[in-house]
């Protein structure tokens, strides 16, 4: 997983980071990164396997439930939804790295549609950064502009209580959503 630097994705997150309600201030980043496995991401992924691998040949109940059941992504006995269970985990771990979310399970990601992603967070940012409404459609256009949103899967992260990382920083909300798509240009 390596971080792609693009400028105009760099502009909203200049526009969103660092606002100052004066109730609040906002944090938010719009960032971009290559799924090309490498290094950490390639170890991520040879353990997982492993695991699954291993509940393959020991079909417990409990393992049936952890590593086999269905998922966001379509059946973990496919190897491309365990591909993408990686490429989500390795994005969290490469976006927040004082966490480690090697951990995480299918579970915990669900499945988004476009148009009700951009209406929750037009309407979480709406409400908490002043002029949003005037520039929502600018950045949603860079943002399409740069991974062709429509081509996208969406992911939310939605983590169990007592392993959530953002559950204790004192934000009154969180927005977290991953969309695996094309290569950037």
């Amino acid at each position: 997983m390596k971080f792609l630097t693009l400028p105009q994705l760099a502009s909203c997150t200049s526009f969103i980071d660092g606002t100052d309600t004066g109730e609040t201030i906002v944090t938010g980043k719009v960032e971009c990164f290559s799924c090309k496995k490498a290094g950490a991401d390639k170890h991520l992924y040879t353990m997982l396997e492993n695991q699954y691998q291993e509940a393959l040949s020991n079909k417990s109940p409990e393992n049936s439930r952890k590593y086999l059941g269905s998922s966001p992504f379509g059946p973990m006995q496919v190897k491309r939804s365990r591909e993408t269970l990686v490429d989500l985990i390795s994005c969290l771990n490469s976006s927040y790295p004082d966490y480690d979310f090697s951990g995480v399970r299918s579970t915990q990601f669900v499945k988004e549609d476009l148009d009700n992603v951009v209406r929750q967070v037009n309407a979480r940012l709406g409400s908490a950064i002043k002029g949003w409404n005037q520039i929502r459609d600018q950045i949603w256009t860079t943002i399409d502009r740069e991974i062709n949103l429509r081509e996208c899967s969406i992911y939310s992260f939605n983590p169990e209580i007592d392993s959530n990382p953002f559950e204790d920083d004192g934000s009154p909300f969180s927005i977290d959503r991953n969309f695996p798509g094309r290569t950037p240009p």
